[in-house]
């Protein structure tokens, strides 16, 4: 996981958490400025994120509380306050944040280099030859999944044998890459 992507599904959990409380607020009819007072958004968090902030310096760990409040009141002037929103799409869009951050966790990639496809009505078989490799993911959110496994082309010039070292090597880094973005072809 890179500094970027966790930064992201950082910032997707403390929008998390403004609808959480956004939906608790409707929920007890507490205003949100008032309840903002009273809870934190660190009970809306993962555990895990809560310890990472609390690892951070005092100034950035003081900033993330100001953005937080900030947003949570601009969404409570721009949504709430407007009733443009209700309880049940509070959850439903938590629920869908929630599976876009959770998408490739608990996934299983297999290669193959033969797959059998069946229906209810139909049979078939997919194996080209023995260079064709195929990639079957399986996830509870998508399910089973198949591809033909991406192959990495080398240029004619990257042949001879003090560049074969540092193709490989690159080759490593590409597959490695390409593990993590799963999502990309399925």
């Amino acid at each position: 996981q890179t500094d970027q992507e966790a930064h992201e599904i950082e910032n997707e959990c403390l929008g998390m958490a403004v609808l959480a409380i956004s939906h608790y607020s409707l929920k007890t009819k507490i205003p949100l400025p008032e309840l903002s007072k009273k809870l934190s958004y660190k009970k809306y968090i993962p555990e895990n994120l809560n310890k990472t902030i609390r690892q951070r310096n005092f100034l950035t760990r003081i900033r993330i509380n100001n953005v937080f409040k900030s947003f949570l009141n601009e969404f409570n002037i721009r949504t709430i306050l407007d009733n443009s929103v209700s309880q049940h799409d509070l959850k439903v869009k938590y629920l869908s944040t929630l599976e876009s951050l959770t998408k490739n966790y608990g996934a299983e990639v297999f290669e193959t280099s033969r797959l059998l496809i069946s229906s209810e009505t139909e049979r078939g078989e997919l194996s080209e030859n023995e260079n064709s490799l195929y990639e079957v993911m399986v996830t509870g959110h998508a399910g089973i999944q198949w591809r033909c496994k991406p192959t990495a082309v080398v240029p004619e010039k990257e042949k001879s044998k003090s560049k074969k070292k540092k193709t490989e090597s690159r080759l490593r880094r590409e597959n490695e890459k390409n593990k993590q973005n799963l999502n990309e072809g399925w």
